[in-house]
């Protein structure tokens, strides 16, 4: 092939996979109400315009930086890809094509991942001494800074901004929506609406129970043989690893499952609130119940509720409860989706079994869905 031949095939393959759009990004910094210096970046459609609509994304539970930014690569934290994913990457790119400015930021105590990731023994050490300042209530206030950050910027003047955040994220921008009370819309991407240790005993009690008596047990005798056991891989079944047979006849029952369950989630619970670095967080989180009969009645404006039907961290009913919420609000112009096979994350589950949740990259109907309600929300 000649030079200029391949001059004009690389030519070509760039021409195919750039975008059809694109953008400008800005880096920027904020402070907390509690005085602490919050990173990110702000990005425009081609240049910034005055009144252009704007948006912030509010991230979920956990570390968390700008572009919530997950490894795709170990148990429990897998991508459908193997490589890592970046959510608010791929939700940036959705607000900017539907001609939203889109401001992201690391959640407090964090840099950019996952450079400022240090491995411990056992994986990941997260804690440094201003995440763990990351209570519920800062974290509502960290998100209304953002807005206030937004608001203020040259040109944004009177343009509507939204809100936009994933599962503890939803919760944030419902209370902050309702205090902050001039946000034009809110956008919930697999909501939570329960109490924190109630979710984490469906996440490590109640789904294995269920799962136990709807697929492991096979012949329904209450008895989960070796036979049935063997499968489902660890990473799918995970007590299929662990000593579930307490009363060591070497047969365990579904009753044995869940006493063992029960009693480990007992111990998380006491770790989490007790010694956990993040214990105050757990404490207040674990006290909690949302809000949501006292913030959704305040709220204006339009929603969107996103829910993925696999999804096993916040399972469909949750999003069920808040839609009822939403739905009782006259005042709120109320819009709910779900995506069968698509789990938290809005990606499907992996395994021989169809039981590996993943952490995405979110799929092409979810960022469409979001991408056209959003285009059609903007004044």
């Amino acid at each position: 092939m000649k030079r200029s031949d391949i001059c004009l095939a690389i030519l070509a393959a760039s021409l195919l996979t750039a975008p059809a759009w694109s953008y400008l990004e800005q880096d920027i910094e904020f402070a907390s109400k509690d005085g602490h210096v919050l990173k990110g970046k702000i990005a425009y459609p081609d240049k910034p315009l005055k009144d252009r609509p704007a948006v912030v994304l509010v991230h979920g539970s956990g570390p968390a930086d700008m572009d919530h930014w997950l490894p795709g690569d170990q148990p429990g934290l897998r991508s459908t890809t193997g490589q890592p994913v970046r959510l608010f990457v791929q939700l940036r790119d959705v607000f900017l094509q539907a001609g939203y400015a889109v401001l992201r930021y690391n959640k407090r105590g964090y840099g950019v991942f996952p450079e400022s990731i240090v491995m411990g023994k056992e994986g990941p050490v997260w804690e440094n001494p201003v995440s763990v300042t990351g209570t519920y209530p800062n974290l509502v206030d960290d998100s209304l800074q953002a807005v206030e950050f937004l608001r203020a910027r040259p040109g944004q003047g009177a343009a509507p901004v939204f809100m936009a955040g994933i599962s503890e994220g939803t919760a944030v921008i419902i209370d902050a929506a309702a205090r902050d009370g001039n946000i034009a819309g809110l956008v919930l991407l697999s909501p939570v609406a329960r109490n924190l240790r109630e979710t984490l005993y469906y996440q490590n009690v109640t789904r294995f129970l269920d799962l136990a008596k709807a697929r492991v047990d096979a012949d329904r005798d209450g008895v989960l043989s070796g036979r049935e056991l063997s499968k489902f891989t660890p990473e799918e079944f995970p007590p299929a690893a662990e000593p579930i047979d307490l009363d060591a006849d070497r047969e365990a029952t579904v009753l044995e499952l869940e006493a063992y369950l029960i009693d480990k989630f007992n111990g998380l619970a006491d770790r989490l609130t007790s010694v956990d670095p993040f214990r105050e967080y757990y404490r207040g989180k674990f006290a909690l119940t949302p809000g949501y009969k006292e913030s959704i009645p305040k709220l204006t404006g339009k929603v969107l509720l996103v829910q993925g039907e696999a999804d096993v961290q916040c399972p469909r009913p949750e999003a069920l409860v808040l839609a009822g919420y939403f739905k009782a609000n006259p005042r709120v112009n109320f819009t709910f989706k779900s995506f069968p096979g698509l789990g938290h994350a809005f990606s499907v589950n992996l395994g021989k079994n169809k039981l590996i949740n993943t952490i995405g990259p979110i799929e092409p109907p979810a960022l469409d869905c979001i991408k056209a309600w959003a285009s059609k929300a903007q004044p």
